[in-house]
C-alpha cells in the first residue's frame, strides 16, 4: 500500500494537515479487500480496474478537501458543501469498498501526486480566496466523476462496479449542481455558472436534497 512522505503532514499548515490525516485513515480501507471470493467471481476489465482505483482516490481527495473547506473556508455556503461532501464521499468510499471487494480488487486510497498537489495548494487559501479556488476544483473535478461514472456504467464490464457506478451518478449529478449553484448562496463568486443541464446537456432528474447520499449497495442486475 503506498504511504504519504514521511514529512508531508510537517510540511503544511494545522489546518491541511489534519484534512491530509483522512488520506491515511482512508488508505487503510484497502487492507479489508475480500481474498476470500471464490473462483467463479464475475470477470473484472481493464476498464473496471481504471474506474475503481480513480474512483478510490477521487473519493478520498474530496473527504480532504471537504474537511479542509470547513477550516478554510469563509461562507457559510462553502463550509457547509465542505461538510456534505466529506460526508457523502466517505459513505461513497465505503460503497466503493465493498463493490471492490466483490470484485477481488485491493485499491490505492493514497491521492495521486496532482490531487496531493491540489490539497497544498487549496491548504494554502484562505477566506474569499479559499471559496473561489475551492468552488472551481469542485466544479471541474466532479464534471471528471461524472464522465468516469457514466463510462463505467456503460461499458463497465463486472456487473458489482458498473451497478455502483450507475447508482452513484445521481448523487455526482447532484454535487456538481451545488457547486455550480453556491454563488447563489454564498454572494462569494464572481458570475454564475449555469445549471447543470446547460453543462451535461443531459435530462436526468436531481434528487431532493433529503435523498441519501450514497444508496447501499444493491445486487448487480445481470
Amino acid at each position: 500500500m503506498k504511504e504519504l512522505p514521511m514529512d508531508y503532514g510537517r510540511s503544511l499548515p494545522r489546518a491541511i494537515a489534519a484534512a491530509t490525516a483522512v488520506l491515511a485513515c482512508s488508505a487503510s480501507m484497502a487492507m479489508a479487500a475480500s481474498s476470500h471470493m471464490s473462483s467463479s467471481r464475475a470477470p473484472v476489465s481493464s476498464q473496471d480496474r481504471r474506474f475503481a482505483q480513480d474512483a478510490a482516490q477521487g473519493g478520498t481527495t474530496e473527504v480532504a478537501l471537504g474537511k479542509l473547506a470547513e477550516v478554510n473556508g469563509s461562507s457559510p455556503g462553502v463550509k457547509q458543501f465542505g461538510t456534505q461532501m466529506a460526508t457523502d464521499h466517505s459513505k461513497g468510499n465505503q460503497a466503493l469498498e465493498q463493490a471492490a471487494s466483490k470484485a477481488g480488487l485491493t485499491l490505492d486510497w493514497t491521492p495521486s501526486a496532482s490531487q496531493r498537489a491540489a490539497i497544498v495548494r487549496l491548504g494554502r487559501l484562505h477566506g474569499a480566496r479559499f471559496d473561489r479556488a475551492y468552488q472551481a476544483y469542485m466544479v471541474r473535478d466532479h464534471r471528471v466523476d461524472i464522465a468516469g461514472f457514466q463510462k463505467e456504467a456503460n461499458r463497465g464490464r463486472n456487473p458489482a462496479l458498473r451497478a455502483l457506478a450507475g447508482n452513484t451518478l445521481p448523487t455526482l449529478r447532484h454535487h456538481l449542481q451545488m457547486a455550480q449553484n453556491m454563488t447563489s448562496k454564498t454572494g462569494v463568486f464572481a458570475h454564475h455558472t449555469g445549471g447543470m443541464m446547460n453543462h451535461m446537456g443531459g435530462s436526468h432528474p436531481m434528487p431532493p436534497a433529503h435523498q441519501p447520499a450514497y444508496p447501499s449497495p444493491e445486487k448487480p442486475k445481470m
